[in-house]
């Protein structure tokens, strides 16, 4: 008596009581129970995560979300371990998928990330595909150049800042 039949009858039944203590005898089709409730992903920036902030704490934490996957599926979403289902936020992933017979094409090559694509936290661009993401969709990815001039709706210019000459008096910003 014992074995591997054993620990999976063991674990089996020890799901089937957790579900049903959570969702009520009709678990098996009941919302209250599915994979994204017990799956949720916290996405917790560092700075919330080291101020020993809850997951979710504003400014810089998106709301969690339920995830799909596991830790070995396309749609990436690992578990902490076997007692606690909870996504690990250090497994999000950003998915691409490119047609490599015309990589040029929107319509075939896409992309979605956790979060956005800005990381300023005030940005609009912040967490503006994190819903799109848990919930296994993707954006299309403009790749020529042309198209992505035709798409912008705004452009941001970086110029390296212009280093002082030696004849350029410098004021030192830290007391001494």
């Amino acid at each position: 008596a014992g074995g591997r039949d054993a620990a999976v009858n063991a674990a089996v039944r020890a799901a089937s009581s957790r579900l049903r203590g959570v969702a009520g005898d009709g678990w098996q089709t009941s919302p209250k129970a599915s994979w994204g409730r017990f799956h949720t992903c916290h996405l917790v920036h560092p700075l919330t995560k080291n101020l020993g902030l809850p997951p979710g704490s504003a400014p810089f934490d998106v709301p969690s979300v339920e995830a799909a996957g596991d830790t070995n599926t396309i749609m990436q979403a690992a578990v902490k371990s076997l007692a606690d289902f909870t996504a690990t936020s250090s497994n999000v992933s950003m998915r691409v998928v490119f047609s490599l017979a015309d990589l040029g094409n929107p319509g075939t090559n896409r992309i979605i990330s956790p979060l956005g694509q800005s990381g300023q936290f005030n940005s609009p661009h912040y967490a503006d595909q994190t819903k799109l993401w848990a919930n296994g969709a993707t954006r299309p990815i403009i790749t020529r150049e042309e198209a992505v001039r035709e798409a912008a709706v705004a452009t941001m210019v970086f110029r390296k800042a212009k280093t002082p000459s030696a004849s350029t008096s410098t004021r030192s910003v830290c007391p001494e």
